[in-house]
């Protein structure tokens, strides 16, 4: 990390240099190199790791290795690792004696589970619907806001299909969706566009042919369960078409083991 704590940037307003930064840490957030270097120095702490465990180093009365190794990577890396943000999730196998230990070693909470990690769960199990109904909420939460204002029928379409349509995007380019979660942001995007404020409307049309294409004089909107798969199909095109990408083999094998369970 010496030549990148190296680094100056030098200051340029209306294309002349008036002055220049030099940074002393490693990894700064925002810089264009920040993930690939997060990257490198995260190899570095997995390699600490398995050579810890190579060695019989990493047990209960050998908790305090752990609390080393990551300070070798604050060394290494410039990050400092905030043990108040921190937490452990631990196995249900592990003794609650056990984990207690650690948990004081370390001086980290323990969590039963990791919650979501830039918006999306870490971990899903069988219950998926409880997971996923945040999106819902997420949805109505912004119809709410808008129903009070009167927008025109032009102004529900846009609003609809950049607004609404979009907050579940992030999420369904990695994960398929339960039915019944797709139908029910289908549902409350279905009342917006037929509603009048508050009021609700009877639906003239069904929501499927409103989802159908423009060109057979329909609105063109995205049917949740629809778009869900097309995202997840363009991820696997990509992934079978970069072999060397890193995720590759193992995306496209958890997908397959998916559809077949499914």
């Amino acid at each position: 990390m010496l030549y990148v704590e190296s680094v100056t940037y030098f200051l340029l307003i209306n294309e002349e240099q008036v002055g220049y930064i030099k940074p002393e840490r490693g990894l700064r957030q925002g810089n264009p190199l920040s993930p690939y270097l997060f990257i490198v120095c995260t190899e570095g702490l997995i390699a600490l790791l398995k050579g810890a465990i190579s060695r019989g180093e990493l047990n209960v009365s050998k908790a305090q290795v752990i609390g080393n190794l990551l300070s070798t990577y604050e060394l290494w890396s410039g990050q400092l690792v905030n043990v108040h943000k921190s937490t452990i999730l631990f196995s249900p196998n592990v003794p609650v004696q056990t984990r207690n230990e650690i948990s004081r070693v370390l001086g980290m909470p323990q969590v039963s589970t990791h919650g979501k990690y830039l918006g999306l769960p870490t971990s899903i199990g069988s219950f998926k619907k409880e997971v996923f109904h945040s999106i819902v909420d997420r949805v109505k939460t912004k119809v709410d806001k808008w129903k009070s204002r009167l927008l025109s029928k032009t102004g529900k379409e846009v609003f609809i299909m950049s607004v609404l349509q979009s907050i579940p995007m992030f999420t369904m380019q990695c994960f398929r969706i339960p039915i019944q979660i797709c139908k029910k942001i289908d549902s409350i995007l279905a009342n917006y566009w037929w509603g009048l404020g508050t009021n609700k409307k009877i639906h003239l049309m069904a929501w499927e042919q409103l989802c159908k294409s423009k060109e057979k004089w329909d609105l063109g909107f995205r049917r949740t369960q629809d778009f869900n798969q097309a995202l997840l199909c363009k991820k696997a095109w990509r992934l079978m078409t970069e072999p060397n990408c890193q995720l590759s083999t193992p995306a496209i094998i958890l997908m397959v083991t998916s559809s077949q369970r499914n």
